[in-house]
């Protein structure tokens, strides 16, 4: 794959929380209009760990074979999970720059600042990529991709990219 993408290196750590003014603007370069949780500033996306309800940290250190269930709250990842599950239906994901995610991927916000090569990933409501995802299938409600996306299948209600994409596109209903 030939990783081309505008943005520059972001950098390791992510803040946890957002500038002095919170309030996100209606365009991919500010955020949203009306999501809490993130913004992007320049090129590199800001993460309120607080407004996504972020309850988990697994350093970057750790490595995880097998499935990661997170039922109440988010989690902020910075190891890796080569293979299995990581499901948290109701909160966030939070992938840091390093992490290396290889397991199927179900959560309803998902922010990739890492490396994903998985068949599925499904984020509900909001996939902000930031960094690297190689996927059979990419599944979402709102799509902002700043990063490199590569997926056979990508299916989303509502998108915005500064990156590379890559795939069979398919805008679904909500």
């Amino acid at each position: 794959m030939n990783n081309v993408s505008p943005l520059q290196a972001l950098p390791a750590a992510i803040p946890t929380q957002l500038a002095s003014d919170p309030s996100p603007t209606a365009s991919l370069e500010t955020g949203d209009a009306g999501v809490a949780g993130y913004r992007i500033d320049g090129k590199q996306l800001v993460i309120d760990h607080e407004a996504e309800d972020v309850r988990h940290a697994l350093n970057g250190s750790c490595a995880i074979h097998g499935n990661i269930e997170v039922r109440e709250g988010g989690l902020y990842l910075a190891g890796s999970v080569p293979e299995g599950r990581i499901d948290i239906p109701d909160g966030t994901l939070i992938l840091a720059d390093g992490a290396e995610i290889g397991a199927v991927i179900t959560v309803k916000r998902l922010f990739n600042l890492g490396s994903i090569r998985a068949t599925t990933v499904t984020a509900t409501e909001l996939l902000v990529n930031w960094g690297n995802i190689e996927a059979k299938e990419v599944q979402t409600a709102s799509l902002r991709n700043g990063g490199a996306l590569v997926a056979q299948e990508i299916r989303y209600a509502d998108m915005e990219s500064i990156g590379v994409l890559q795939g069979n596109l398919s805008r679904v209903s909500q």
